[in-house]
């Protein structure tokens, strides 16, 4: 199961990137993190695409962290969970598009992260 869906809509230059564990609230695991961070990269080299959406179902936007991968853990297990969310961020920063975060339902800690981007060069 993919836990990244990625649709792109050529004509509205819009594309989607949908978190897609619900069951898991969409928590940031490594395996989650990772495909968007591919998925973020992916769509920065597509110069058709101008918006990028990220949403979810269900009653969650996401729970932040995947817990389970912080319980429990060595410290050098933590910090890489939390060094590949930085990292996944940073390419949604340096992304040539404009990211919005279709945000239903709650979204705490890292989840919460995801919101509108602007790269300093667009202007809306």
């Amino acid at each position: 199961m993919s836990l990244i869906e990625m649709n792109v809509f050529a004509e509205e230059r819009i594309a989607t990137l949908a978190l897609n564990n619900p069951r898991r609230r969409h928590a940031l695991s490594h395996a989650l993190l990772a495909e968007l961070e591919h998925a973020v990269k992916e769509l920065a080299a597509k110069r058709s695409v101008n918006v990028v959406i990220i949403q979810s179902s269900g009653p969650a936007f996401s729970s932040g962290h995947d817990l389970t991968e912080v319980l429990d853990q060595s410290p050098e297990d933590v910090h890489s969970l939390f060094l590949a969310c930085g990292q996944t961020m940073r390419a949604v920063s340096q992304a040539p598009q404009v990211y919005i975060a279709q945000v239903q339902g709650i979204a705490t800690a890292a989840g919460c992260q995801y919101r509108s981007h602007r790269p300093p060069s667009r202007r809306c």
